[in-house]
């Protein structure tokens, strides 16, 4: 429905839907503290950023704004290295999409020149 054309009037409530259900679930995840829960909700997570990671730079600015604060806390936890591999590429697009860092390659050709 999200991506749905012909649904394009309904887009924003579905965003708004979408944001507030995708929180509740993250301040979830903060809230456990049964290390095997947490495990039990990696596969959850990382499907939800690699999803987010993949729609358009408006989109995924919405969504980084709503969910930026839990993220930085989801960091205090021991993360496996797939969840942290993704949560590193969810902050470096973070860094291009609000114009605060440079993509790694425009990077390297400045330190080139």
């Amino acid at each position: 429905m999200y991506m749905d054309e012909s649904r394009k009037d309904a887009w924003e409530e579905v965003q708004r839907r979408l944001l507030n259900v995708c929180r509740e679930a993250l301040s979830y995840f903060l809230t456990l503290t049964s290390e095997s829960h947490r495990e039990a909700w990696t596969s959850l997570l990382l499907l939800f950023l690699t999803k987010v990671l993949k729609i358009s730079d408006d989109r995924f600015k919405a969504h980084a704004s709503f969910y930026y604060p839990l993220l930085c806390e989801i960091m205090q936890f021991e993360l496996i290295p797939e969840l942290r591999a993704v949560l590193r590429r969810f902050f470096l697009r973070i860094g291009v999409v609000f114009q605060i860092s440079q993509p790694a390659d425009q990077e390297e050709d400045v330190a080139k020149q």
